[in-house]
């Protein structure tokens, strides 16, 4: 009898890996239903993107299918959600491979672990963009990672933990380990908590993802330390694990509970007093700006080089922090499902007005840098359809934009993208927020600010590939002279990306910090002086689109040429010239085209439907857009220069 209820057992498990999402079911077919198998497929032609993740029973999937299957009725796609219903990988691997065969546009796949990598690897190099979901695969080549910050959700954790127990206790914290997304939730979390000297993690403890054995293993740990007062848990099987556990103790109401994802249990919970709070991210946007990135691909109306397969780029971002918040009692009640969450009829779209206005306002803009934004805006708003006004002072004058902003305010329009140099600009960024207009920072940003979204480069990141650019042209030893403007935000994390990375060099030495004008004859003399003052330099690396000529320059004065190395920034024409004539050794450029491209995108759907996080967005107070857009850091040298110029 146990062998015959053993193999039954054994049956019901392999039965459950193929469960009605097609779960790599050879015979579901490309823009079928979820719910159906053996329908025609599509044609070859056709726009196609499956999302194949695992688990899929769990409500915090849900989000998933519903963004993407809301971004199949808005751009007119084929869309298909797959995978097994358990944790499978070795079945998510079939499945992927599978879809590979089938020659999608693109393909969005919740990445849980580095073994799937090979498997993605293979799709990016059969031509298919892979966009990673929710979680990531850092050893892939994947192109785009669509999710929330994982370790920024680990702090706010941390953060909501620490207000729920009055910054003191003693806190069991639970995780899914060995899971990407969720050790990186895990050092965000612990991180975070270092900023509370008197709460201390008494114990960590595996996640099986299964509300009955975590709430075995939660209960152990509450038994093995009565004196627990907080249990943290980063997992979606782990508030009514955490609920049952501190419920079968007794120690219901002493014991806080900061939960993960917004399921319906959870929110009762929440709404129970059993709950302090939960941590979410804005998971049915994620589907939905892979779309958003898809249909860019297709209309191809912004490219970052003149052939961007021979540069070895792409014009899609790095990276979409979709947004990381917390549910408390106060706000619970938006959050619940609507009794059928793929009931789609309430779905909008609305169709611009004659006059809808967007603004994008910047400075400086004699440089040819900012002829990319121009160009990204432009094309933007002729493929939405809307009307665009690119404005700014042409020299570095924050009085002089702050007045443009408040000139734009007046004009209601229906949203402002700002390059946001200085925080002394947040007032006015924020007198537009307060007027009811969606403002987006691109390529600078404000901290202070209240400002909705922030699209750039993660300028601290390139601040880390040029010093590592710096060391591969010194082969790890030299003196170095680093050029920035002081005092601009991200000229500031550019340099303390460059300074924190180059910590890896020993044998390289910053012996001398110059101050940029942002104009290439001023910083030419400035860094003339510096040279002979430091006549061991060896480097000069500046961070500034003025530098690289003005590098150039001073080096040539001091009769230096092809002795000391130069790093520049940017790739207007004359940096791409001194690049082909070796002077320079290499830039380092973001995307900045694709930066007002990609925001007014946002900014237009935002404006267009009525795709919500919550039942009611306003009263939840949430933003449907992302938190920050990464747009991108890469390396051009002499024999990829040739692609960047403009036409």
């Amino acid at each position: 009898m146990k062998k015959v209820i053993y193999l039954i057992l054994i049956l019901m498990l392999v039965l459950s890996s193929f469960n009605l999402y097609g779960c790599g079911s050879a015979d579901v077919e490309p823009g079928s239903d979820p719910a159906e198998t053996g329908s025609d497929p599509v044609v070859a032609d056709d726009i196609y993107y499956p999302y194949i993740g695992a688990v899929l029973e769990l409500p915090y999937f849900i989000d998933h299918r519903v963004g993407l299957e809301l971004a199949g009725k808005y751009w007119g796609t084929n869309t298909v959600t797959l995978g097994p219903s358990d944790y499978d990988m070795s079945v998510m691997t079939s499945v992927i491979d599978q879809q590979i065969a089938q020659n999608p546009t693109a393909l969005f796949i919740s990445a849980f672990e580095d073994t799937l990598s090979p498997v993605i690897d293979k799709a990016v190099d059969a031509g298919i963009p892979v966009f990673t979901i929710d979680m990531d695969t850092i050893e892939s080549k994947r192109q785009v990672f669509i999710g929330g910050d994982t370790i920024d959700y680990g702090r706010v954790h941390a953060r909501t933990m620490a207000e729920a127990i009055n910054g003191k206790g003693e806190v069991i914290l639970m995780w899914k380990m060995g899971q990407n997304s969720q050790d990186q939730r895990a050092y965000g979390f612990k991180d975070e908590l270092k900023k509370y000297p008197n709460i201390k993690i008494i114990q960590e403890v595996n996640s099986e993802t299964d509300s009955s054995k975590d709430a075995d293993a939660l209960k152990a740990a509450l038994q093995a330390n009565p004196n627990a007062n907080g249990i943290s848990t980063l997992v979606a099987s782990g508030p009514v694990a955490a609920a049952t556990a501190v419920r079968e103790v007794g120690k219901s109401g002493e014991v806080k509970i900061i939960g993960d994802s917004k399921d319906e249990p959870t929110l009762k919970l929440i709404e129970s007093g059993e709950i302090y709070a939960t941590v979410a991210i804005k998971t049915i946007t994620e589907n939905w700006y892979a779309a958003m990135l898809v249909d860019g691909i297709v209309k191809d109306n912004v490219q970052i080089s003149n052939n961007d397969e021979l540069a070895g780029v792409n014009s899609l971002p790095s990276f979409i922090d979709i947004g990381t918040f917390a549910i408390t009692k106060d706000n619970v009640e938006h959050f619940y499902l609507p009794d059928d969450p793929f009931d789609y009829s309430n779905f909008n779209v609305t169709t611009p007005s004659a006059d809808e206005t967007y603004y994008l306002i910047g400075g400086v803009l004699e440089l040819e840098y900012f002829l990319d934004h121009k160009i990204g805006f432009e094309a933007a708003c002729e493929e939405l359809g809307v009307k665009g006004m690119f404005q700014g002072p042409s020299n570095y004058d924050m009085a002089a934009m702050t007045s443009v902003i408040e000139q734009a305010i007046s004009q209601k329009p229906a949203g402002i993208l700002v390059m946001a140099f200085e925080d002394t600009l947040a007032p006015a960024i924020n007198k537009a927020v307060a007027a009811g207009i969606p403002v987006v920072t691109i390529d600078m940003d404000t901290v202070e600010s209240d400002r909705h979204m922030f699209v750039g480069g993660d300028t601290v990141e390139y601040g880390r590939i040029h010093a590592r650019t710096m060391a591969e042209a010194l082969d790890g030893k030299g003196e170095v002279i680093l050029m920035w403007k002081m005092g601009q935000n991200s000229q500031d994390q550019r340099a303390f990306g460059f300074k924190d990375e180059l910590k890896k060099y020993p044998d390289i030495k910053i012996v001398q910090e110059v101050n940029s004008e942002t104009d290439s004859s001023k910083d030419a003399d400035a860094l003339k002086a510096a040279l002979q003052a430091n006549p061991n330099a060896t480097g000069i690396s500046t961070l500034v689109a003025s530098g690289p000529v003005a590098a150039a320059t001073a080096v040539r004065e001091v009769s230096k040429t092809g002795e000391v190395m130069i790093v520049g920034d940017s790739k207007d024409e004359p940096t791409l010239n001194l690049l082909e004539k070796g002077e320079l050794y290499a830039t380092v450029a973001i995307k900045t085209r694709i930066e007002p491209y990609i925001a007014m995108k946002m900014l237009y759907l935002m404006n267009h439907t009525n795709l919500s996080i919550s039942q009611d967005d306003e009263a939840a107070g949430m933003s449907v857009l992302p938190t920050r857009v990464d747009i991108g850091t890469f390396v051009i040298y002499e024999d990829t220069a040739k692609y960047f110029y403009m036409d």
